[in-house]
């Protein structure tokens, strides 16, 4: 493979009805074992995992190149799509009907050891927020950020169901002025309280008495 790589699919899109399809593939490396003379590779992008399968004995060069590889390092790999035999079928995953085998596979970054596996429930959280960036990928956490994105982008596209009763009957009776804007509130207090001002002093004076005229002074002062 070359730096001319595309990815033709995500991780968790491949099933029985891509066998015999060629497919690209790339993500971070989330376990390579070495069993029974085959390389193993579960490859994780952000939808899901598929297992990749190097033969030795078909390619050694593949096979002496992936006893390199470690978690999350990130790689590209090329190869076709076959069924799994029955006894190997993981059902608790979507592609575990399927693996890939490689006959392609390049390197396209270098991860420095893990300080705790991503999947292990039994991971302090005081080193998983130490390690936030890597706490980000584990798969759990994943679905959470999804999900919240998803609903901050339906919630505010909603209409408003419900109203308080008292707005609602006073907008149906009474229009109300526009609430002033923290800029200007100063200037309506202004007027606010000159206007309690004039009001109060025209009270004053309607209530007050009047001169008589039989006395030479008003008892208004």
């Amino acid at each position: 493979m070359d730096a001319t790589y595309q990815r033709t699919h995500h991780c968790n899109a491949l099933s029985l009805d891509h066998v015999g399809q060629r497919v690209d593939l790339s993500g971070w490396v989330n376990s390579c074992r070495n069993l029974g003379g085959l390389v193993f590779i579960d490859l994780r992008d952000r939808e899901g995992v598929t297992q990749l399968v190097i033969d030795p004995a078909t390619q050694p060069e593949l096979a002496s190149r992936a006893g390199a590889i470690r978690e999350e390092w990130v790689i590209a790999a090329t190869g076709t799509v076959r069924a799994r035999p029955e006894a190997m079928v993981n059902r608790q995953r979507p592609t575990g009907a399927i693996e890939v085998a490689v006959d392609g596979l390049e390197i396209l970054n270098r991860a420095a050891p893990m300080p705790f596996n991503l999947e292990d429930p039994s991971v302090s959280e005081d080193l998983r927020l130490k390690y936030r960036y890597l706490d980000m990928r584990r798969s759990g956490l994943v679905s959470n950020l999804r999900l919240r994105h998803k609903i901050t982008k339906v919630v505010p596209r909603a209409p408003a169901t419900t109203s308080s009763p008292a707005a609602s009957t006073r907008d149906a009776s009474t229009p109300s002025p526009r609430r002033p804007s923290s800029t200007n509130r100063s200037s309506w207090s202004a007027a606010w309280n000159a206007t309690s001002r004039s009001r109060g002093a025209s009270a004053m004076r309607t209530s007050a008495p009047t001169a008589s005229r039989s006395s030479p002074r008003s008892t208004w002062r």
